[in-house]
């Protein structure tokens, strides 16, 4: 097992070099040959789990920055999510995932599902307030204003001096702006006036309103 380890440890670190060269499909193949000697028929040791988890994060990550081969960096990062679902790394590469998804591929209901997995998976993760940020933002994307409006009060119910709130109560004024509630959508930047009224958005909500 040592020896097995120690063979990792060496073969990580060649992959390591050939990416600090910028040698990447060099890097990503040698990373994929050291994934298939974890062995999957019997239960990790800590640190080979550690060392597996290394692995797959380079895998999703040099396919996700480098590559652009985004199908492979989220089935690198869904191995991971299954297999470690409750630690730090787990949160990260559903972020990558999720990401990969809105912006690299348009996918919206794919990011969605991923953002929503997110907040119910780590609801006390420090960034599970931008990841239900992400949820509304989507729903304005999608056009459904009133499931955005119904997720936007989890934040501002649950975080409601974060920044995260501020831009919430933005975007939830500017979906009663679009379907033309004037009234709704006035009052609600009025709300965000009153609990910022330095906010970043202080002057085009003040131009809105004298403009109305």
């Amino acid at each position: 097992i040592m020896r097995c380890q120690a063979n990792l440890r060496v073969g990580i670190d060649s992959a390591n070099d050939l990416l600090y060269e910028q040698k990447y499909v060099e890097a990503e193949l040698l990373y994929r040959k050291l994934l298939k000697q974890f062995p999957t028929t019997k239960t990790l040791s800590a640190h080979e789990d550690r060392l597996r988890i290394l692995v797959l994060e380079k895998l999703g990550s040099i396919n996700t920055l480098y590559l652009d081969d985004y199908n492979a960096a989220i089935s690198y990062y869904g191995i991971l999510v299954h297999n470690y679902p409750k630690s730090k790394e787990a949160f990260a590469a559903r972020a990558t995932v999720a990401d990969i998804y809105h912006h690299k591929l348009g996918k919206l209901q794919s990011a969605l599902d991923e953002f929503q997995k997110l907040v119910t998976q780590f609801p006390n993760h420090p960034r599970a307030r931008w990841a239900q940020l992400q949820i509304v933002t989507i729903y304005l994307q999608l056009k459904n204003y009133e499931q955005a409006r119904t997720e936007a009060k989890t934040i501002l119910e649950k975080w409601a001096t974060s920044d995260e709130a501020k831009q919430t109560q933005f975007l939830v004024a500017n979906s009663y702006f679009v379907q033309n509630r004037y009234t709704e959508a006035i009052a609600t930047y009025k709300k965000l006036l009153a609990m910022d009224a330095n906010s970043e958005f202080a002057a085009l909500i003040n131009l809105i309103i004298l403009s109305d």
